[in-house]
């Protein structure tokens, strides 16, 4: 398992399976908030392997109280339940000082 940091996403990351969004018609999703994570300092894309393969990402972002928040992350299908999610968030806690967290929209401190 390994989580490597991006130095900026050139496409969307596909299926994306936020809330809201639906694919156009060419089978890729809009996420109006992908440019947010190569332009802010502090926002950071990870890409997830599990061996040699690409299993998923995750997003993250800095919060106001210093920590570092989970904004968004994704395993593929095939390697759900298999414990791919759960070591990457592992690893993504050793990477990240001071650990993440996880603040729901509207209840920022």
């Amino acid at each position: 398992m390994a989580c490597r940091r991006t130095a900026g996403a050139a496409g969307t990351p596909r299926p994306f399976q936020f809330r809201g969004y639906v694919p156009g018609a060419d089978g890729t999703y809009a996420f109006d908030r992908r440019d947010l994570f190569r332009t802010e300092p502090g926002r950071q894309a990870w890409l997830i392997r599990y061996g040699p393969t690409l299993a998923g990402f995750a997003l993250t972002r800095p919060v106001e109280s210093g920590g570092t928040s989970m904004y968004a992350s994704f395993i593929v299908r095939g390697l759900r339940r298999h414990g791919v999610g759960l070591q990457s968030a592992r690893e993504l806690l050793r990477l990240i000082p001071g650990g993440l967290g996880h603040q729901l929209p509207g209840r920022e401190r």
